[in-house]
């Protein structure tokens, strides 16, 4: 419980962060921008968006790295580039073949993919209920 409130509280701040930083490579910052055609709701409704698009996208890539998807490119590329720059200590201590390598990584702890989610989702959801509330007073 511990690790996924420390998981949430995490990637809620990161989220802020990426939501602040969307804002200023928008220029949204700036006095000239609000007096357009775009309301404050519209600007803040967008920017949730892709936010949450963005978060509830990296939480669906940890998902499927978690699912062993990725199993097979990581491992050629390890041998591969271990082969390449003959770095041969490291190699010795790679496994052998892929199916002990899996094995291996099955046992390790994965990613908490759930946090990432539900920060992703509730910024979707937010933008949503938002927009819905900006077409109902139009």
């Amino acid at each position: 419980m511990k690790k996924y409130l420390f998981m949430f509280s995490l990637v809620s701040i990161m989220s802020v962060f990426f939501y602040l930083m969307v804002m200023i490579w928008a220029d949204y910052f700036n006095a000239e921008a609000w007096t357009g055609t775009q309301t404050i709701i519209e600007t803040i409704t967008n920017i949730a968006f892709a936010t949450g698009v963005f978060v509830l996208g990296i939480g669906l890539i940890i998902v499927i790295g978690n699912s062993g998807l990725f199993d097979i490119l990581v491992y050629g590329t390890k041998k591969f580039f271990f082969t390449v720059i003959n770095a041969k200590q490291k190699l010795k201590a790679m496994e052998p073949d892929y199916y002990e390598y899996t094995v291996k990584k099955r046992e390790r702890d994965r990613a908490p993919a759930f946090p990432i989610i539900v920060v992703g989702l509730i910024h979707v959801l937010v933008a949503i209920a938002l927009n819905l509330y900006l077409y109902s007073i139009r």
